[in-house]
């Protein structure tokens, strides 16, 4: 009795905690995007991450993404972002053609604000039908999971409600390539040659490609978009069309010894899944 009062305890102080810390990072978040949208050029600042999910803890950063028509001097981002309590790194660091990177430090909390040009994401939206599937995720990821924080709130709301579907086609595509390549290897098993040959670390990396093809089927099935593991099970518990304790069979897959024993267990395991996510997918 004593043991579950003190983990109440623990939990209500963990919980307030995470609140705290969320308050705190959503302020600095909104400071931030409020300078940044006083920048020629910007039209949008969207937040993303744990922060926009609205679980930040004492380890999460800031994330947030700023839409551009015309790109912003380095000189310009750190008039605009420099005060007395932050400061950015010197560097424009770019993460493509298309987007680049500037680092914040908030009183020691990390914060990052990538700028895209928009010309990219209406470009890939004019091609809508015809997207592949990582340019989809892109698109998904900069608007559906992220907050609209401020700017132009009727493009983003416009962006928002073009790519809430997958195209059919691609959504057809992907379910069955996904499917086809967890039967093949855990219905089929032919995985096991690479046993034979103690092949661990392509074994091993399977799996966790395995991992991923499932929760990106699970995702599709409830019109939602797979980016990352990060953040997955919070979305999962709202989700109703998934296997049974999906979570928790995949961790199971994800974690085992390189031996016989467990790779016929993992296997076993992500059989069951892949049985399930067939029959899901044809209903």
């Amino acid at each position: 009795m004593e043991q579950n009062r003190l983990y109440g305890k623990n939990l209500i102080k963990s919980v307030n905690m995470t609140s705290e810390v969320q308050q705190k990072y959503e302020s600095f978040a909104n400071d931030i995007a409020a300078r940044v949208s006083k920048i020629e050029g910007v039209t949008l600042v969207t937040l993303m991450g744990s922060v926009a999910a609205g679980v930040a803890d004492e380890y999460s950063d800031i994330d947030l993404l700023a839409f551009y028509t015309t790109e912003p001097s380095t000189e310009t981002i750190h008039a605009v972002l420099n005060s007395e309590n932050s400061q950015t790194k010197a560097e424009k660091f770019w993460l493509d053609a298309d987007k680049f990177s500037m680092q914040l430090s908030i009183d020691g909390i990390s914060a990052a604000v990538v700028f895209m040009k928009q010309s990219w994401y209406e470009e890939r939206l004019a091609e809508y039908s015809n997207i592949k599937l990582e340019e989809y995720k892109q698109l998904a990821f900069c608007v559906s999971d992220a907050r609209f924080i401020v700017g132009n709130k009727e493009l983003y709301e416009s962006w928002k409600a073009r790519i809430g579907t997958m195209p059919a086609d691609l959504k057809k595509m992907t379910l069955t390539g996904n499917v086809a390549m967890l039967r093949n290897f855990f219905v089929q098993k032919r995985i096991l040659p690479n046993e034979k040959r103690a092949d661990w670390l392509f074994i091993n990396s399977l799996f966790a490609k395995a991992v991923d093809c499932a929760l990106e089927v699970v995702f599709i099935l409830n019109n939602s978009v797979y980016a990352s593991p990060k953040l997955a099970r919070r979305k999962l518990s709202k989700m109703e069309i998934k296997p049974l304790n999906l979570i928790e069979r995949l961790e199971d897959v994800s974690i085992g010894e390189n031996t016989e024993k467990s790779l016929q267990h993992r296997m076993e395991v992500m059989a069951g899944i892949t049985q399930e996510l067939e029959v899901m997918t044809r209903t």
